[in-house]
């Protein structure tokens, strides 16, 4: 089963006009029946009444994923993979800092894809999480 994820990134001056045309445009795409879209709430998104965080299961794999702001991903990531971790994931999915990382950590897959557009020095791209009978590979896509 495939995830794809809506990452909530800044778009500028016009975020807010810019994030719902973005919206709309994804819920009119047809995806394929084994494809859905998750989304979760970011720091910027008043109004917005997805979660600040959720889980699925992919392949009998928990997956936990959230913007990270709420969780000061900022600082450290001790509180978000304590969270992950009390909610028996495997894999943990985060942004806010915009800067890439792929760790693995006591059992934890963690993974910031970092953002769609250029941001602090960080080259855009996304991010792919490959779950399959033989292990858990995390990939970043850079665009640049």
């Amino acid at each position: 089963m495939g995830i794809e994820a809506q990452w909530n990134v800044p778009f500028g001056n016009n975020r807010m006009r810019r994030r719902f045309s973005f919206w709309a445009t994804a819920q009119k795409r047809q995806l394929p029946p084994e494809k859905r879209m998750l989304t979760v709430r970011g720091n910027n998104d008043w109004g917005c009444t997805a979660p600040d965080f959720d889980e699925v299961i992919v392949e009998n794999t928990k997956i936990f994923f959230t913007h990270g702001h709420l969780f000061r991903v900022k600082y450290d990531l001790y509180t978000i993979a304590c969270a992950a971790k009390s909610r028996k994931a495997k894999v943990l999915l985060f942004g806010h800092t915009h800067e890439p990382l792929i760790d693995y950590d006591d059992g934890l897959y963690l993974m910031n894809p970092g953002a769609l557009c250029p941001s602090w020095g960080s080259s855009p791209g996304y991010g792919t999480v490959d779950i399959t009978p033989a292990g858990i590979l995390l990939n970043r896509v850079s665009l640049k």
